[in-house]
């Protein structure tokens, strides 16, 4: 069943149809997917924009070979991508750019993707064995290499942008949320968004059972440098996010949540829907850590749904207050012009 989990963002991103962007793919030097193979990441550059959109991929998560390579089921094998992509299998509607595709502000932007291959959620740093298989967690260092030979090779010219829009759905939520701050300095211009689409913070007290010691200690740092103190005996992350959201004051940002949240809750939280729903609404959850910092609203749908900005159709899904997920979205931009 864990090997089906940790399948399932993945099958969900691969099997949708891509759209308008050329890419541009960059090797980045030293950097490697979960199987040791060289990382590459995807580049976009328009002209005439001094916006830019960073996307990190979702996908998944992974603690030991079968989560990590699979095992054979009827044929089938599931597990979270490990390997290198060779050309962007899915970007969202965040990052479309389909002329006839109006309703979002990006569309024009420059764009970063930052394909996920190392089953770690962007956040770990180390060299695992499974089985006597290496496995490269190394996701937190790809994307610090990332953006220094971005900026050693001037391919995007940070110090000009004046807009940045950092995404990410599901893992790629929790790996924008641990980067946003190392990120920040490249952009010392620029008005800061970013959107986090199902990062989940809801989990269940076993939660952090499944991973390796290893991981653990990795997320604990990697956390840490975003300003979340990492308890491993309590999965309920949100009541904890209170010190990130200050850290992240240069940013604005957008958190979006289903209640119910089918993935984040049985899936891979441990924990049922309802009483996924429960932690969302209690007096520690997401929404009532939010409230205290002006720099972070929150958009709440009473659904299982998980992920509602990678699809067009799952954009117009409405939060409890009947705003739809895309217009949540843009209010969160405009925010961002008055942001001090």
């Amino acid at each position: 069943m864990k090997t089906l989990i940790a399948f399932f963002a993945f099958v969900t991103l691969v099997t949708q149809t891509t759209f308008a962007r050329n890419w541009d793919r960059i090797e980045i030097p030293g950097a490697v997917c979960g199987d040791g193979l060289p990382y590459s990441i995807f580049v976009n550059k328009k002209a005439g924009t001094k916006n830019l959109l960073v996307e990190f991929m979702g996908g998944g998560a992974c603690w030991d070979f079968g989560t990590c390579f699979g095992v054979d089921l009827g044929g089938i094998k599931f597990r979270t991508w490990m390997h290198p992509l060779p050309e962007v299998p899915f970007y969202s509607y965040m990052t479309s750019d389909m002329m006839f595709w109006n309703d979002h502000p990006f569309k024009d932007d420059s764009a970063v993707y930052l394909p996920y291959c190392t089953g770690d959620v962007f956040a770990a740093d180390h060299v695992a064995d499974y089985s006597g298989f290496q496995t490269y967690h190394q996701g937190y260092r790809n994307v610090i290499a990332t953006f220094q030979y971005l900026a050693h090779k001037n391919i995007l010219n940070f110090g000009k942008v004046e807009r940045l829009t950092a995404f990410g759905a599901s893992a790629g939520a929790i790996g924008a949320l641990v980067h946003l701050k190392n990120i920040e300095p490249y952009f010392p211009r620029a008005k800061k968004i970013a959107i986090i689409d199902s990062a989940g913070l809801h989990f269940g007290p076993t939660f952090w059972n499944k991973f390796t010691p290893r991981l653990v200690g990795d997320f604990t740092q990697a956390f840490a440098s975003a300003g979340l103190t990492l308890n491993p005996n309590d999965g309920f992350v949100a009541q904890y996010m209170g010190p990130v959201f200050r850290n992240l004051r240069q940013w604005n940002i957008g958190i979006m949540q289903a209640t119910r949240d089918q993935v984040m809750s049985t899936v891979f939280g441990e924990i049922t829907p309802e009483d996924h729903r429960r932690l969302v609404l209690s007096d520690r959850g997401i929404v009532a850590v939010a409230k205290n910092y002006p720099n972070t609203s929150v958009w709440i749908s009473d659904s299982d749904m998980h992920t509602f900005m990678l699809l067009r159709s799952t954009s117009h899904k409405e939060d409890m207050e009947n705003e739809s997920a895309i217009n949540f979205v843009n209010d969160v931009v405009e925010r961002s012009s008055v942001l001090k």
